[in-house]
């Protein structure tokens, strides 16, 4: 790795000509070192290693181990910056100050306390499973997005490294079970697959909102045995979703409610399903003028719920229709049904990395649920397509 190498050589103080040395064996022609003089004698390490990174930036369309040099030194320079302790880390955001001086935990109490209690057990599984895995390396884009949107702050200071933040996601939603709290860990740092953008800001913090948000009886449709509970669908069962596509399966979470409630989904008066107050729906305003996604609890009873134009739908390998504009029309939520309605976890689907809206929930009858999701305006290609839809699928 480049900074095993240089590490020793870098200094509070750094000039053109000891940048010229310590990174030549990078910026292999001396366009990018011309660069490097507008840095003067009493440049500071950050200016200079701040320079390298943006040339690395300029020139990872060339060669990707440009990005690879860039990620790594931006990387070692926050490393100076905050601790290598999950524990300790954990405990710094845990004693934040506000801006009026007032103590302002950031975390879960109930989950604080848990790694406390753990603390000695914590550290070494997250120091043993760095130790032992082979990180996936993001582009300088994807590491300056993640350092700046998804990583845990204190009075505007970012606390945690990326690892914090894995090991944080991994072990809010294992706890004790120490076996799934490594494997969740090593295979979120290998970049094997991501939670959503919530469950990464929310996870053991003060009012943890996570993801997961349809009930353990939520029926989907999967392409190797129909219509299933999402609870019980296993792994690398394909489900069709938001975007009308087959995706494989490589995880199904449960997440603790904390506080929401849960909302019936109905059509014409029949329920056709539960969600999560926080939910997304793809909505109209009342005028039909403009759209937007919004939670569940935010839309109100005259809303269109709507999914945004994705195009044909597949069945398998088979195309169907290539003109149909898809979306799901007449579902209304009730008001009346914003009060939690059952003590169950919310489930959810992990796709190919991504927690996605899957399609496929209803609690009536196929056909009829099949007809709401492919809705279009012409009423004859309309029939066409979710025949041709039904008989593929099913």
């Amino acid at each position: 790795m480049l900074l095993q190498n240089t590490h020793s050589q870098m200094n509070d103080v750094a000039t053109p000509t000891r940048l010229r040395a310590l990174f030549s064996s990078i910026l292999l022609d001396s366009t990018p070192v011309q660069a490097f003089q507008e840095v003067t004698e009493e440049a500071t390490l950050h200016t200079v290693l701040e320079q390298f990174v943006f040339l690395c930036s300029a020139r990872a369309h060339e060669d990707a181990h440009f990005d690879t040099w860039g990620v790594q030194v931006l990387q070692w320079m926050h490393d100076q910056n905050t601790e290598a302790s999950f524990v300790q880390t954990m405990t710094r955001l845990q004693n934040n100050v506000d801006v009026q001086g007032n103590i302002c935990p950031l975390l879960d109490a109930g989950f604080f306390a848990f790694i406390t209690e753990h603390a000695a057990a914590i550290d070494a599984l997250f120091f043993e499973t760095l130790a032992s895995v082979t990180p996936y390396r993001p582009t300088i884009f994807g590491w300056r997005t993640l350092f700046h949107a998804y990583l845990m702050k204190s009075n505007g200071k970012v606390c945690e490294r990326p690892a914090h933040l894995w090991f944080r996601v991994a072990l809010f939603l294992h706890t004790d079970d120490w076996a799934a709290v490594r494997t969740c860990f090593a295979d979120l740092l290998r970049g094997h697959y991501t939670h959503a953008t919530p469950t990464l800001f929310y996870a053991g913090a003060r009012r943890p909102q996570m993801a997961s948000c349809f009930t353990a009886d939520t029926r989907v449709l999967t392409r190797e045995e129909g219509w299933m509970a999402i609870a019980k669908v296993p792994i690398g069962h394909h489900v069709l979703t938001h975007r009308h596509r087959w995706r494989p399966v490589a995880q199904v979470h449960t997440n603790a409610r904390a506080g929401r409630a849960l909302m019936n989904m109905t059509v014409n008066g029949r329920r056709v399903g539960t969600c999560t107050e926080d939910h997304p729906f793809w909505t109209w305003c009342a005028d039909k003028s403009t759209h937007a996604w919004r939670p569940a609890l935010a839309c109100a009873t005259d809303s269109s719920v709507q999914l945004e134009h994705v195009g044909a739908v597949r069945s398998g390998e088979t195309e169907n229709d290539k003109d149909v504009q898809w979306w799901i029309r007449g579902v209304i939520l009730s008001w009346a049904s914003a009060q939690p309605l059952r003590n169950t976890p919310p489930f959810s689907l992990l796709l190919d990395g991504k927690t996605v809206r899957c399609l496929g929930v209803e609690l009536v009858d196929a056909p009829l649920w099949s007809f709401l999701l492919l809705g279009s305006r012409d009423t004859a290609k309309r029939d066409r397509v979710v025949q041709s839809w039904l008989q593929g699928s099913m």
